[in-house]
């Protein structure tokens, strides 16, 4: 599902369009002042998970992080839950 999600107070989500379509997504992570792109949210295989990309000169702070470290455990937590359905 494309589109658009809450990451937490501040910022938001945006689902890439990635061609050719991938196994996993990524999202763009975005500040609501002014819709400045942060970074990215996208699968680490070494790592299986979603880890979160920053760019360079962002900042953040700690509720910022936590909202993220969620956001990333639960887009890994339905990762694997697909891939328990598909089996």
């Amino acid at each position: 599902m494309m589109g658009i999600e809450r990451v937490g107070k501040w910022t938001y989500a945006r689902e890439a369009n990635i061609m050719p379509k991938r196994k996993t997504n990524r999202w763009a992570i975005c500040a609501d002042e002014g819709e400045i792109e942060l970074g990215e949210v996208k699968w680490l295989g070494k790592w299986r998970c979603y880890c979160y990309f920053p760019l360079n000169d962002t900042l953040y702070e700690k509720q910022c992080l936590r909202d993220l470290a969620n956001f990333c455990e639960t887009k890994t937590a339905e990762h694997y839950a697909k891939i328990k359905e598909t089996k």
